[in-house]
């Protein structure tokens, strides 16, 4: 619940409230800019390292100009360092003198990375059932959806109802996001619709009645599909249900596949679930007793097998995580202006990329690294020329395939290369791994890519280099 100032709780709430954390250190559709103040001069071909204002991140730049960029000179450089901080809660009245209220509010804030600013929250959902609350949210790999899972409070059983709010990526302004107006309505007891909002209407995809749900998850590869656990013990119904039209689904059109399969013993509730980020037909599931997992989750009848391996002991395990984020490792550079000295600030990638986590009851946490995709680490040296600034992909336009040329001047980087449409959304991921210096061509398979624009990046190294296609049917 959600106590303070104006906001007074009207029922206690029985569960924790949900968190649900995004970031992206490449989101080219972010409409933050950073004014940078040169602190020396940047001959044409040299690197700036400009910091984001989310934890003074290093976006590193070129001067692709012809002349020189002089000390103290200004430019404005796009902020692609994003988070979003989603909270959800329980149901709270505007002030304790109004007999309206609110139900299953969700907060997000935009600030959650930027430690020198006060955290500034909208409400990005929430209804006027004031027996409603949140217990599980999820959110889709490109930060554009939020799944979230609210239980009405009846007094006899309760409900549960499954919404998706999408815009997220594209639409970024206060207004454009938050369910409020800035004038309170004392009639009505809690802030009207925002006229000016301009998300995709909330969508409610589903009322589930007649059992308790227990944990929504998301498969990383194919955010339509979508699987909810229960408590239905007793084998009556299935436990593990999928929603394969997550993204378009509503009440009347949405389609729910059992996926529970044999294996699991039908005594005991399935607390939560995982798709594996890279094998969509691999699932885990943490059920009363320990963890089971599948290889075959796409068919019509899996089969769920113990798993168990290092726990050791049949203990509940209530939830499940893998980490699907993979930044790499780069560093910031300071320019004193007086001493001319560099300092030099490290910032560690991700190194447990693909590792699942398990979070028992009583037996502490553990972790699966069956998945685990190791990048190693890297200490960067200041002034070291990891990549050619130039990225050349051509044919452009291109109709069915099109070729990326790309230079090392050294050895052992690691290569990765995205396709990004107009929206943000990864259209296309490959790890190329680690490359040896020299030139090197890739050669894309685009048959599949309607037309339209499309951003190249390429990382490599601590460098993160974009060039712009079209593609043309």
């Amino acid at each position: 619940n959600f106590i303070g100032g104006n906001i007074t709780a009207s029922k206690p709430n029985p569960v924790s409230s949900p968190l649900v954390m995004w970031e992206s250190v490449s989101d080219f559709n972010s409409k933050d800019t950073i004014l940078y103040l040169a602190e020396k001069d940047f001959a044409p071909g040299d690197e700036i390292c400009v910091k984001s204002a989310r934890n003074r991140y290093p976006i590193w730049i070129t001067n692709t100009k012809s002349d020189t960029l002089h000390r103290d000179d200004t430019l404005y450089v796009h902020d692609i360092i994003t988070s979003r901080l989603f909270l959800g809660g329980g149901p709270y009245k505007i002030a304790p003198s109004h007999t309206g209220g609110v139900g299953a509010p969700v907060f997000m804030s935009l600030t959650a990375l930027n430690y020198n600013v006060n955290q500034t929250w909208n409400c990005v959902f929430r209804t006027n059932d004031t027996t409603e609350q949140v217990m599980d949210m999820v959110v889709s790999n490109d930060g554009d959806h939020l799944f979230i899972l609210t239980q009405k409070v009846l007094e006899l059983s309760s409900e549960y109802s499954l919404y998706r709010v999408s815009g997220f990526d594209q639409y970024r302004d206060e207004v454009e996001l938050d369910v409020r107006k800035s004038i309170y309505d004392a009639t009505a007891g809690f802030y009207d619709a925002n006229d000016r909002r301009m998300l995709i209407d909330d969508t409610l995809i589903a009322n589930l009645t007649g059992e308790d749900i227990l944990s929504i998850t998301l498969d990383p590869q194919n955010n339509n599909n979508l699987i909810y656990t229960t408590n239905n013990t007793g084998g009556a119904n299935p436990r593990i249900k999928m929603i394969t039209n997550a993204l378009t689904a509503t009440r009347s059109t949405v389609v729910t596949q059992d996926k529970e399969g044999n294996g699991i013993p039908t005594d005991m509730p399935v607390y939560t679930a995982l798709i594996e980020m890279t094998h969509d037909n691999i699932a885990y599931v943490g059920t009363e007793k320990g963890v089971y997992i599948t290889e075959d989750l796409t068919s019509a009848n899996p089969t769920w097998k113990l798993y168990n391996n290092g726990i050791d002991i049949n203990v509940p395990v209530f939830q499940l995580i893998q980490q699907t984020k993979n930044f790499a490792s780069t560093y910031s550079v300071t320019h004193d202006k007086i001493s001319g000295l560099i300092d030099t600030l490290n910032y560690n990638g991700v190194f447990n990329y693909g590792i699942i986590y398990a979070a028992t009851h009583g037996a502490g946490i553990f972790r699966d690294t069956s998945y685990w995709q190791k990048t190693g680490s890297k200490t960067f040296i200041p002034g070291n020329k990891y990549v050619n600034n130039t990225l050349k992909v051509y044919p452009n336009p291109a109709n069915t395939h099109f070729t990326i040329d790309y230079a090392l001047p050294s050895s052992n980087d690691r290569v990765q290369l995205n396709v990004v449409d107009i929206t943000g959304k990864i259209v296309y991921t490959k790890n190329l791994g680690v490359k040896d210096a020299g030139n090197h061509s890739e050669r894309l398979d685009c048959s599949n890519l309607p037309s339209g624009f499309y951003f190249v990046n390429m990382i490599i190294g601590r460098h993160n280099k974009t060039a712009k296609i079209i593609i043309s049917k």
